[in-house]
């Protein structure tokens, strides 16, 4: 029964040997896993600002285009109705020329009609 017993202790021995190793290779396994999951963390926060930056500065050139094409209509616009209303006095001068006009014509009548009348008289 010694036989057995002492091989029993060496077979406990070996067993416990192999379950510290198991429980090394476990705990570097869960080391290296732990490195993994933060590399791929940093890869992840890496890849955001990445794109966030790239989203930011395409948004932000988007912008100073789309506010560029605002102000390039606003001056056609402001252009455009400049010219309608320089249109429309340029048409009532015009109108209130041609009364003047009308006016002074009259006038001339009148006072040639009257020079005739004093001339007769």
């Amino acid at each position: 029964m010694k036989t057995t017993q002492a091989e029993s202790g060496k077979l406990n021995e070996k067993v416990e040997k192999l379950v510290n190793v198991i429980q090394r290779q476990k705990d570097d396994t869960d080391t290296g896993l732990g490195k993994v999951r933060r590399s791929i963390q940093d890869i992840d926060n890496s890849v955001r600002n990445l794109v966030e930056v790239k989203l930011k500065s395409e948004v932000e050139r988007k912008v100073e285009s789309f506010t560029d094409i605002v102000a390039q209509q606003l001056r056609d616009e402001v252009k455009e109705n400049v010219k309608e209303n320089v249109d429309v006095q340029i048409g009532n001068v015009s109108e209130e020329l041609c009364s003047v006009q009308q006016v002074l014509s009259d006038t001339r009548e009148a006072a040639a009609e009257e020079q005739d009348k004093e001339n007769k008289e």
